[in-house]
């Protein structure tokens, strides 16, 4: 059967009552059996509507916090650069035709590559 979430906030000075409702998909989520799962479903639904219903805003959202799939690529590795590359780097960057700023983004500089650098 389907299941729903009834969410009823009540003004008592009034005696309005505002109702809502919604379906709660009945998922399996990985690592879980049925129960556990659609008490993560109920304990959602409900945290959610609620917010909704009050117009609250949640800084947190801890529901997603477990497994998630991430659309970005992995960042790649910065290259090593060699002391006869670099050299040609340094005095590329001393006559203006290249950036501290893009020899620090394109490549992994070592300790002493790193010195030079931040005393030009």
């Amino acid at each position: 059967g389907t299941t729903y979430l009834c969410t009823t906030v009540f003004h008592v000075e009034s005696g309005e009552c505002l109702d809502s409702m919604v379906e709660i998909p009945q998922v399996a989520l990985k690592g879980m059996n049925d129960y556990q799962s659609f008490g993560s479903g109920v304990t959602y639904f409900r945290r959610y509507a609620l917010s909704s219903a009050l117009v609250l805003v949640t800084d947190k959202d801890t529901d997603a916090s477990g497994e998630q799939v991430k659309d970005e690529q992995p960042k790649q590795k910065k290259a090593k650069i060699d002391n006869a590359r670099f050299n040609k780097a340094i005095e590329a960057i001393k006559n203006g035709e290249y950036q501290i700023e893009q020899l620090i983004e394109k490549f992994d500089l070592d300790a002493s590559q790193l010195s030079i650098v931040t005393q030009l």
